[in-house]
């Protein structure tokens, strides 16, 4: 069981149009819409979390310097 939570993963980021926030994915199992975000906005891959880390993950986007914060905050770099 705990292996099926390891491979799923949350994202944790603002909704785009075909990816609301808080969606839940296999990891790397993401439908075409999803994956051609991810082309435009590689950072919204960054912000696909494992199930398991979510709770700590929702706290740390909002801390500035921390890794999720900086990839949320730069979700339109390419």
């Amino acid at each position: 069981m705990s292996d099926e939570k390891d491979r799923t993963v949350v994202y944790i980021g603002p909704a785009f149009h075909g990816l609301a926030s808080y969606s839940v994915f296999a990891k790397g199992r993401y439908p075409f819409p999803v994956q051609e975000l991810i082309k435009e906005r590689p950072h919204i891959a960054d912000l696909m979390v494992p199930i398991s880390e979510l709770q700590n993950a929702r706290k740390n986007i909002k801390k500035q310097g921390h890794i999720l914060h900086y990839y949320l905050t730069h979700l339109n770099d390419k």
